[in-house]
Protein backbone atom coordinates (compact mmCIF):
# COMPACT_ATOMS: atom_id res chain seq x y z
CA UNK A 1 0.00 0.00 0.00
CA UNK A 2 3.11 2.01 0.82
CA UNK A 3 4.74 1.95 -2.58
CA UNK A 4 1.23 2.47 -3.96
CA UNK A 5 1.06 5.43 -2.30
CA UNK A 6 4.64 6.43 -3.50
CA UNK A 7 4.45 5.47 -6.98
CA UNK A 8 0.61 8.24 -7.13
CA UNK A 9 3.31 10.99 -5.17
CA UNK A 10 5.74 10.35 -8.31
CA UNK A 11 3.56 11.32 -10.67
CA UNK A 12 1.89 14.02 -9.27
CA UNK A 13 -1.48 12.22 -7.90
CA UNK A 14 -1.46 14.29 -5.07
CA UNK A 15 -4.69 13.57 -3.23
CA UNK A 16 -4.97 9.94 -4.15
CA UNK A 17 -1.31 9.43 -2.71
CA UNK A 18 -2.37 10.64 0.44
CA UNK A 19 -5.41 9.06 0.78
CA UNK A 20 -3.65 5.43 0.81
CA UNK A 21 -1.03 6.76 2.61
CA UNK A 22 -3.78 7.33 5.34
CA UNK A 23 -5.13 4.22 5.05
CA UNK A 24 -1.50 2.47 5.50
CA UNK A 25 -0.78 4.54 8.82
CA UNK A 26 -4.68 3.43 10.55
CA UNK A 27 -2.72 -0.06 10.36
CA UNK A 28 0.81 0.74 10.65
CA UNK A 29 2.40 4.02 11.36
CA UNK A 30 6.35 4.51 10.47
CA UNK A 31 8.38 7.34 9.64
CA UNK A 32 8.55 7.20 5.82
CA UNK A 33 4.37 7.14 5.66
CA UNK A 34 4.05 10.34 7.64
CA UNK A 35 6.65 12.04 5.64
CA UNK A 36 5.65 10.88 2.24
CA UNK A 37 1.76 11.83 3.51
CA UNK A 38 3.30 15.42 4.29
CA UNK A 39 4.72 15.98 0.78
CA UNK A 40 1.22 15.36 -0.41
CA UNK A 41 -0.02 17.87 1.89
CA UNK A 42 2.35 20.13 0.82
CA UNK A 43 1.66 20.33 -2.59
CA UNK A 44 -1.71 20.35 -2.06
CA UNK A 45 -1.25 23.53 0.16
CA UNK A 46 -2.75 22.35 2.99
CA UNK A 47 0.15 23.82 5.05
CA UNK A 48 -1.00 22.78 8.31
CA UNK A 49 -1.73 19.19 7.74
CA UNK A 50 1.56 18.85 5.82
CA UNK A 51 3.40 20.24 9.43
CA UNK A 52 1.27 17.49 11.42
CA UNK A 53 2.67 14.75 9.18
CA UNK A 54 6.11 15.84 9.23
CA UNK A 55 6.20 16.55 12.93
CA UNK A 56 4.81 13.37 13.28
CA UNK A 57 7.68 11.79 11.03
CA UNK A 58 9.98 13.45 13.21
CA UNK A 59 8.91 12.24 16.54
CA UNK A 60 11.11 9.82 18.35
CA UNK A 61 8.15 7.96 19.25
CA UNK A 62 7.82 7.22 15.52
CA UNK A 63 9.62 3.77 13.90
CA UNK A 64 10.89 3.72 10.69
CA UNK A 65 9.06 1.22 8.39
CA UNK A 66 12.02 -1.60 9.54
CA UNK A 67 10.99 -1.21 12.84
CA UNK A 68 14.26 1.50 14.14
CA UNK A 69 14.07 4.36 16.09
CA UNK A 70 16.01 7.28 15.74
CA UNK A 71 15.88 10.82 14.54
CA UNK A 72 14.99 11.49 11.41
CA UNK A 73 16.71 14.89 9.10
CA UNK A 74 14.94 14.56 6.35
CA UNK A 75 11.26 15.30 7.80
CA UNK A 76 13.29 18.50 9.63
CA UNK A 77 14.17 19.26 6.06
CA UNK A 78 11.05 19.10 4.52
CA UNK A 79 9.28 21.54 7.54
CA UNK A 80 12.16 24.06 6.80
CA UNK A 81 11.14 23.41 2.95
CA UNK A 82 7.23 24.07 4.41
CA UNK A 83 8.34 26.97 6.04
CA UNK A 84 10.47 28.37 2.89
CA UNK A 85 7.57 27.96 0.16
CA UNK A 86 5.73 30.14 3.48
CA UNK A 87 8.52 32.81 3.07
CA UNK A 88 9.23 31.95 6.32
CA UNK A 89 12.53 32.15 5.83
CA UNK A 90 14.49 32.07 9.91
CA UNK A 91 11.77 29.59 10.45
CA UNK A 92 13.18 27.42 7.57
CA UNK A 93 17.16 28.04 8.57
CA UNK A 94 16.12 26.75 11.84
CA UNK A 95 15.04 23.41 11.04
CA UNK A 96 17.44 23.30 7.77
CA UNK A 97 20.42 23.52 10.38
CA UNK A 98 18.70 21.08 12.78
CA UNK A 99 18.43 18.62 10.44
CA UNK A 100 22.29 19.26 9.48
CA UNK A 101 23.41 19.14 13.28
CA UNK A 102 21.97 15.54 12.95
CA UNK A 103 23.38 14.79 9.60
CA UNK A 104 26.33 17.49 8.65
CA UNK A 105 26.64 15.57 5.32
CA UNK A 106 23.39 15.49 4.38
CA UNK A 107 23.75 17.71 0.41
CA UNK A 108 20.15 18.06 -0.09
CA UNK A 109 19.66 20.28 3.11
CA UNK A 110 22.84 22.35 2.56
CA UNK A 111 21.60 22.80 -0.81
CA UNK A 112 18.47 24.09 0.52
CA UNK A 113 20.00 26.60 3.38
CA UNK A 114 21.85 27.68 0.58
CA UNK A 115 19.13 29.31 -1.23
CA UNK A 116 17.39 29.95 2.22
CA UNK A 117 20.32 32.70 2.67
CA UNK A 118 19.79 33.65 -0.35
CA UNK A 119 16.51 34.89 -0.51
CA UNK A 120 16.72 36.46 2.69
CA UNK A 121 19.70 38.58 1.92
CA UNK A 122 21.34 37.74 -1.39
CA UNK A 123 24.38 37.20 1.17
CA UNK A 124 27.84 35.82 0.64
CA UNK A 125 27.31 33.26 3.02
CA UNK A 126 24.80 31.44 0.74
CA UNK A 127 26.93 31.01 -2.33
CA UNK A 128 29.45 28.32 -1.21
CA UNK A 129 26.21 26.30 -0.48
CA UNK A 130 24.94 26.93 -3.54
CA UNK A 131 27.81 24.77 -5.25
CA UNK A 132 25.93 21.51 -3.82
CA UNK A 133 23.37 21.96 -6.67
CA UNK A 134 25.74 18.75 -8.17
CA UNK A 135 25.44 16.14 -5.73
CA UNK A 136 22.28 17.28 -4.07
CA UNK A 137 20.78 13.72 -5.29
CA UNK A 138 17.69 13.39 -6.99
CA UNK A 139 17.56 16.74 -9.19
CA UNK A 140 21.29 17.44 -9.37
CA UNK A 141 23.07 19.80 -11.97
CA UNK A 142 24.81 17.64 -14.29
CA UNK A 143 27.98 19.52 -15.18
CA UNK A 144 31.10 18.66 -17.18
CA UNK A 145 34.10 17.89 -15.53
CA UNK A 146 36.40 16.60 -18.20
CA UNK A 147 38.46 19.98 -17.62
CA UNK A 148 39.96 20.95 -14.62
CA UNK A 149 38.14 23.79 -12.80
CA UNK A 150 39.05 27.43 -12.34
CA UNK A 151 40.57 27.94 -8.89
CA UNK A 152 38.86 32.05 -9.07
CA UNK A 153 42.29 33.36 -8.75
CA UNK A 154 44.90 32.32 -11.31
CA UNK A 155 45.48 33.47 -15.30
CA UNK A 156 45.38 31.31 -18.00
CA UNK A 157 44.88 31.05 -21.86
CA UNK A 158 41.34 29.88 -21.72
CA UNK A 159 38.69 29.46 -20.27
CA UNK A 160 35.61 27.21 -20.90
CA UNK A 161 32.53 28.83 -19.50
CA UNK A 162 29.81 25.95 -19.03
CA UNK A 163 26.31 27.19 -19.31
CA UNK A 164 24.15 25.24 -17.20
CA UNK A 165 20.78 25.29 -15.69
CA UNK A 166 17.19 26.57 -17.30
CA UNK A 167 18.03 29.71 -20.20
CA UNK A 168 16.87 32.63 -17.43
CA UNK A 169 20.21 31.40 -15.89
CA UNK A 170 22.32 31.80 -18.44
CA UNK A 171 20.70 35.39 -19.05
CA UNK A 172 21.16 36.80 -15.48
CA UNK A 173 24.58 35.34 -14.90
CA UNK A 174 25.99 35.95 -18.74
CA UNK A 175 26.73 39.55 -16.85
CA UNK A 176 29.92 38.05 -15.09
CA UNK A 177 31.86 37.22 -18.64
CA UNK A 178 33.54 40.25 -18.92
CA UNK A 179 34.94 39.90 -15.06
CA UNK A 180 37.15 36.44 -16.71
CA UNK A 181 38.86 38.58 -19.64
CA UNK A 182 41.20 40.11 -16.99
CA UNK A 183 42.02 36.34 -15.95
CA UNK A 184 42.01 34.75 -19.53
CA UNK A 185 42.66 35.63 -23.31
CA UNK A 186 39.95 33.47 -24.21
CA UNK A 187 36.73 33.21 -22.92
CA UNK A 188 35.26 30.40 -24.16
CA UNK A 189 31.48 29.70 -23.63
CA UNK A 190 30.18 26.10 -24.02
CA UNK A 191 26.14 26.51 -25.07
CA UNK A 192 23.58 25.36 -27.53
CA UNK A 193 24.08 26.94 -31.17
CA UNK A 194 20.82 28.12 -30.41
CA UNK A 195 21.69 30.07 -27.59
CA UNK A 196 25.00 32.22 -29.05
CA UNK A 197 22.94 35.30 -29.38
CA UNK A 198 22.85 35.29 -25.86
CA UNK A 199 26.77 35.23 -25.56
CA UNK A 200 27.65 38.46 -28.06
CA UNK A 201 31.30 39.00 -28.48
CA UNK A 202 32.68 35.44 -27.37
CA UNK A 203 33.23 32.20 -28.60
CA UNK A 204 30.64 29.97 -28.08
CA UNK A 205 30.69 26.07 -28.78
CA UNK A 206 28.79 23.33 -28.46
CA UNK A 207 31.95 20.99 -27.39
CA UNK A 208 34.09 21.89 -24.43
CA UNK A 209 37.61 23.27 -25.00
CA UNK A 210 39.74 25.38 -23.04
CA UNK A 211 42.64 25.06 -20.45
CA UNK A 212 39.97 25.31 -17.24
CA UNK A 213 36.77 25.72 -16.68
CA UNK A 214 33.90 27.13 -14.55
CA UNK A 215 29.74 26.31 -14.10
CA UNK A 216 28.18 29.41 -15.48
CA UNK A 217 26.19 29.85 -12.31
CA UNK A 218 29.21 29.87 -10.10
CA UNK A 219 30.82 33.08 -11.21
CA UNK A 220 28.77 35.15 -8.21
CA UNK A 221 30.23 32.79 -5.27
CA UNK A 222 33.73 34.47 -6.37
CA UNK A 223 32.67 38.07 -8.11
CA UNK A 224 29.67 38.60 -5.51
CA UNK A 225 26.43 40.29 -6.98
CA UNK A 226 27.23 42.19 -9.76
CA UNK A 227 24.95 45.04 -11.12
CA UNK A 228 23.75 44.40 -14.92
CA UNK A 229 24.94 45.07 -18.36
CA UNK A 230 22.88 45.39 -21.27
CA UNK A 231 25.13 43.63 -22.66
CA UNK A 232 22.63 41.91 -25.55
CA UNK A 233 21.41 43.96 -28.62
CA UNK A 234 19.25 43.82 -31.57
CA UNK A 235 17.24 45.39 -34.11
CA UNK A 236 13.61 46.75 -32.06
CA UNK A 237 10.44 45.07 -34.16
CA UNK A 238 7.96 48.03 -34.98
CA UNK A 239 4.48 47.06 -33.58
CA UNK A 240 3.07 50.40 -35.14
CA UNK A 241 1.16 53.42 -33.52
CA UNK A 242 0.04 53.06 -29.77
CA UNK A 243 1.01 50.98 -26.65
CA UNK A 244 2.33 47.51 -27.25
CA UNK A 245 2.38 44.97 -24.33
CA UNK A 246 4.24 41.80 -24.23
CA UNK A 247 2.97 39.16 -22.16
CA UNK A 248 3.52 35.52 -20.54
CA UNK A 249 1.51 33.20 -18.75
CA UNK A 250 3.08 29.99 -18.90
CA UNK A 251 6.62 28.54 -18.60
CA UNK A 252 8.06 25.28 -19.12
CA UNK A 253 5.76 22.70 -17.64
CA UNK A 254 8.36 20.69 -17.05
CA UNK A 255 9.73 23.23 -14.48
CA UNK A 256 9.82 22.07 -10.60
CA UNK A 257 7.37 24.89 -9.62
CA UNK A 258 5.47 25.29 -13.15
CA UNK A 259 1.96 24.39 -11.68
CA UNK A 260 2.53 27.71 -8.60
CA UNK A 261 3.90 30.14 -11.41
CA UNK A 262 2.02 29.65 -14.42
CA UNK A 263 -1.88 31.04 -14.90
CA UNK A 264 -4.27 30.25 -17.43
CA UNK A 265 -4.15 33.44 -20.68
CA UNK A 266 -7.53 34.67 -20.17
CA UNK A 267 -6.60 36.33 -16.77
CA UNK A 268 -4.15 38.36 -18.97
CA UNK A 269 -7.59 39.92 -20.74
CA UNK A 270 -7.82 42.74 -18.46
CA UNK A 271 -4.23 44.07 -19.36
CA UNK A 272 -6.01 45.03 -22.86
CA UNK A 273 -7.39 47.68 -21.49
CA UNK A 274 -3.59 49.64 -21.32
CA UNK A 275 -2.46 48.08 -24.84
CA UNK A 276 -2.35 45.83 -27.25
CA UNK A 277 -1.38 42.60 -26.20
CA UNK A 278 1.34 40.40 -27.87
CA UNK A 279 2.21 36.74 -26.50
CA UNK A 280 6.10 36.14 -26.27
CA UNK A 281 5.77 32.57 -25.15
CA UNK A 282 4.21 30.51 -28.91
CA UNK A 283 3.49 27.45 -25.79
CA UNK A 284 0.94 30.15 -24.53
CA UNK A 285 -2.44 28.70 -25.13
CA UNK A 286 -4.53 31.19 -28.00
CA UNK A 287 -6.81 33.78 -26.50
CA UNK A 288 -8.76 37.03 -28.66
CA UNK A 289 -7.15 39.01 -25.78
CA UNK A 290 -3.44 38.05 -27.39
CA UNK A 291 -1.59 37.86 -30.45
CA UNK A 292 0.89 35.44 -30.44
CA UNK A 293 4.59 36.29 -31.95
CA UNK A 294 5.86 33.24 -33.67
CA UNK A 295 9.16 33.97 -31.79
CA UNK A 296 11.38 31.13 -34.01
CA UNK A 297 14.73 32.05 -32.32
CA UNK A 298 16.27 33.82 -28.97
CA UNK A 299 17.51 36.48 -31.43
CA UNK A 300 14.13 37.62 -33.05
CA UNK A 301 12.19 37.36 -29.18
CA UNK A 302 15.31 40.00 -28.37
CA UNK A 303 13.56 42.27 -31.40
CA UNK A 304 10.44 41.92 -30.11
CA UNK A 305 11.09 42.70 -26.67
CA UNK A 306 12.96 46.03 -27.71
CA UNK A 307 10.02 46.96 -29.98
CA UNK A 308 7.48 46.20 -26.96
CA UNK A 309 6.52 49.23 -24.21
CA UNK A 310 6.51 47.28 -21.15
CA UNK A 311 6.14 43.41 -20.70
CA UNK A 312 4.11 41.59 -18.38
CA UNK A 313 4.62 38.06 -17.03
CA UNK A 314 5.07 34.81 -14.65
CA UNK A 315 8.06 34.04 -13.77
CA UNK A 316 9.98 32.95 -16.84
CA UNK A 317 13.27 33.25 -18.62
CA UNK A 318 11.62 36.31 -20.36
CA UNK A 319 11.76 38.19 -17.53
CA UNK A 320 15.65 37.83 -16.72
CA UNK A 321 15.51 39.05 -20.95
CA UNK A 322 13.44 41.89 -20.43
CA UNK A 323 15.59 43.19 -17.55
CA UNK A 324 19.02 42.72 -19.00
CA UNK A 325 17.51 44.98 -21.71
CA UNK A 326 16.19 47.15 -19.36
CA UNK A 327 13.22 46.82 -20.59
CA UNK A 328 10.24 47.31 -18.23
CA UNK A 329 8.91 44.41 -17.10
CA UNK A 330 6.02 43.50 -14.01
CA UNK A 331 7.04 39.65 -12.83
CA UNK A 332 4.39 38.01 -10.85
CA UNK A 333 5.86 35.80 -8.25
CA UNK A 334 4.26 32.32 -8.14
CA UNK A 335 2.17 31.45 -5.30
CA UNK A 336 4.39 29.47 -3.74
CA UNK A 337 8.27 28.27 -3.43
CA UNK A 338 9.69 31.94 -4.97
CA UNK A 339 12.80 31.99 -6.32
CA UNK A 340 15.82 33.15 -4.05
CA UNK A 341 16.66 35.93 -7.09
CA UNK A 342 13.74 38.10 -6.24
CA UNK A 343 13.94 38.23 -2.44
CA UNK A 344 11.72 39.11 -0.11
CA UNK A 345 8.30 41.09 -0.15
CA UNK A 346 9.40 44.93 0.13
CA UNK A 347 12.91 45.00 -0.87
CA UNK A 348 14.61 46.54 -3.65
CA UNK A 349 15.76 43.03 -6.15
CA UNK A 350 19.40 43.41 -6.69
CA UNK A 351 19.62 42.04 -9.98
CA UNK A 352 17.60 43.67 -12.51
CA UNK A 353 16.49 47.80 -12.09
CA UNK A 354 13.85 47.64 -14.84
CA UNK A 355 12.12 44.71 -13.26
CA UNK A 356 8.89 45.36 -10.82
CA UNK A 357 8.56 42.19 -8.65
CA UNK A 358 4.33 41.70 -7.89
CA UNK A 359 4.03 39.37 -4.51
CA UNK A 360 1.60 36.73 -4.22
CA UNK A 361 0.71 35.88 -1.23
CA UNK A 362 -1.47 32.36 -2.84
CA UNK A 363 -3.70 34.67 -4.04
CA UNK A 364 -3.70 35.11 -8.01
CA UNK A 365 -6.14 37.04 -8.45
CA UNK A 366 -5.24 39.91 -6.10
CA UNK A 367 -1.57 39.74 -7.91
CA UNK A 368 -3.35 39.99 -10.95
CA UNK A 369 -5.02 43.07 -9.85
CA UNK A 370 -1.88 44.66 -8.55
CA UNK A 371 0.08 43.75 -11.56
CA UNK A 372 -2.81 46.05 -13.74
CA UNK A 373 -2.02 48.32 -11.22
CA UNK A 374 1.44 48.67 -12.03
CA UNK A 375 0.46 48.84 -15.48
CA UNK A 376 -1.54 51.68 -15.04
CA UNK A 377 1.37 53.63 -14.36
CA UNK A 378 4.65 52.43 -16.77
Amino acid sequence: MYNRGTRLLESGRYAKAAAIFRRQLRTNQFKECYLNLGNCYRYLNLDDAALDAYLAAANSNTPFSDGRFGSYPSALNNIGLLEYSRNNLTDAERFYRAALTLDPLYTECIWNLGNCQLKASNSVAGWPMYEYRFNRGPGSVVIDTSIPRWDGISNGTSICVLTEQGIGDKIQFARYLPLLKPYFSDVIINCHASLNCLFPGYTCSETVSGSVSIPLCSLPGIFGVVPVSNYLSGTPHRFGTGRHIGVVASGSPTHANDYNRSVPIYNFARFAAYGKLWGLNPADAKHSTVTPLASTSWQQTIDYVLGLDVVVTVDTSIVHLAGTLGKPCIMMQPSRDTDFRWGLPGVQNPWYNSVYVVDNYNNWEATLTNAERLLALC
